[in-house]
């Protein structure tokens, strides 16, 4: 949680826009995602991802693809269907995975 707070300061990011979260399905794994987005006070600018692609290794950079692809479009697409309040106007993405909470990912995406 420090690393991810560090990370968001040091890029100026008070709060990101979007957050696209590693939920899987697993009620234990997911617990550990909504503990971690829930010290960040960040749940309700997230939004799931793995429905999507599955659970695998790398899914990380599926959702590198999406936020690539909402930052270049500069709104969420209708078709990525994510459930979230501000569909527009998104600048920054942090996208926040892990696996058997052991492996853990966090990556800030902005616009130019």
């Amino acid at each position: 949680m420090l690393a991810t707070k560090e990370l968001l300061n040091s890029n100026n990011v008070t709060s990101p826009d979007l957050v696209l979260a590693g939920y899987n399905g697993d009620i234990n794994e997911d617990s550990i995602t909504a503990i971690f987005l829930d010290s960040l006070d960040l749940k309700r600018v997230t939004s799931p991802y793995k429905q999507y692609c599955g659970e695998y290794g790398t899914s990380s950079a599926f959702a590198l693809w999406m936020a690539a692809h909402i930052l270049k479009a500069g709104v969420i697409p209708d078709s990525f269907n994510l459930k979230v309040e501000k569909t527009t106007g998104i600048k920054n993405i942090l996208i926040y995975n892990h696996l058997g909470n052991t492996h853990h990912s966090i990556v800030l995406v902005s616009a130019c």
